[in-house]
C-alpha cells in the first residue's frame, strides 16, 4: 500500500541502509528480496545525531517484474519430471491442492514402516537450467508426520551446480505443512 504518516510505523523497513554520509552527498541504496510481479512503495525519513526526524519524504512506486516459471509441478501430468526411489511415489493419499501429490509410503496403510530402515530420493530428472538469471526462488508444500526425532525422519532440499557437489538448502527433522521459499541466488 502506498506509504503515509498515518502507516509510517507499520510499513516494512528495508534492511542494510548506508551508514550517513557527508552533508550534500547522493546515497544509494539497493533492496533486494523483493517478490517477483509485486508493486512496492518505498518513503524515506532521516533522522539527526539529536534524534529529530524529518517528515516523511515523497513517495515513489516500482514494480518487479514477473517471473519466469522454470518448472510447476502439480504431479498431475504424471511423474514425467523427477526419479524417484524407495517409496515415493504419485499418489491421491495427501493432495492437498491437486488430486495428486507425491507420499512416501505405502497407500494401503498410509505409513513409511515396512519392518526395515529404508530411505529415498525424488530428483529432477533434468537440471534446471538457470544460465542468466540474476535471482531465483524455489517454491514447494511438503507435508510430513513423523516421530520428530533427528535422525530418525528428516527431509532434505539438496541444491548442486554441477550434479556432483550437493548443498543442503533445507532440512528439517520435524512434522510439517507450510509452503518453502528458498532463495537460491
Amino acid at each position: 500500500a502506498p506509504i503515509a504518516e498515518a502507516n509510517w510505523s507499520s510499513a516494512s523497513r528495508a534492511a542494510g541502509e548506508p551508514a550517513p554520509a557527508a552533508a550534500g552527498s547522493a546515497e544509494s541504496l539497493t533492496v533486494g528480496g523483493l517478490e517477483p510481479g509485486a508493486d512496492y512503495y518505498f518513503a524515506l525519513k532521516v533522522r539527526d545525531n539529536s534524534g529529530n526526524e524529518s517528515g516523511l519524504s515523497n513517495v515513489a512506486q516500482g514494480g518487479t517484474t514477473a517471473a519466469r516459471l522454470l518448472l510447476n509441478d502439480d504431479v498431475e501430468s504424471g511423474a514425467a519430471n523427477w526419479t524417484a526411489t524407495g517409496l515415493w511415489h504419485p499418489s491421491t493419499v495427501r493432495g492437498h491442492d491437486s488430486a495428486n501429490a507425491w507420499y512416501y509410503g505405502q497407500d494401503s496403510t498410509r505409513t513409511y514402516f515396512n519392518g526395515t530402515q529404508d530411505s529415498g530420493t525424488l530428483t529432477l530428472a533434468a537440471p534446471l537450467d538457470l544460465t542468466g538469471v540474476s535471482e531465483a526462488v524455489l517454491r514447494f508444500q511438503e507435508w510430513r508426520e513423523v516421530s520428530n526425532e533427528a535422525p530418525l525422519d528428516s527431509a532434505r532440499v539438496l541444491l548442486s551446480r554441477d550434479g556432483v557437489n550437493w548443498e543442503t538448502a533445507f532440512e528439517s527433522f520435524h512434522a510439517t505443512l507450510d509452503a518453502r521459499p528458498i532463495r537460491l541466488a
